[in-house]
């Protein structure tokens, strides 16, 4: 993989992307994080099965759900009129 460099543009706080000879420019802070983060993935990277229905989370992760049963579901913080 060729080097990355982000470089910012002057005073308007905009984001340059190098990688090679490509570029993307004029980009705000979640832009360019959000491209280097697709660059740099692995091919086969996939987190598409975080998500799950609350069925399949209790059966992957029962351990998380042992306290929940235990204590009430919700707890009232605040009551206006």
């Amino acid at each position: 993989m060729e080097p990355i460099t982000i470089e910012r543009e002057g005073e308007n706080g905009l984001y340059i992307v190098r990688q090679g000879d490509k570029y993307a420019d004029e980009m705000c802070w979640d832009e360019m994080l959000g491209l280097v983060v697709s660059l740099t993935m692995p091919e086969d990277f996939s987190r598409m099965g975080w998500m799950m229905t609350e069925e399949q989370h209790r059966q992957a992760y029962p351990w998380r759900f042992r306290d929940k049963e235990e204590k009430t579901k919700e707890t009232l913080l605040l009551t206006m009129k």
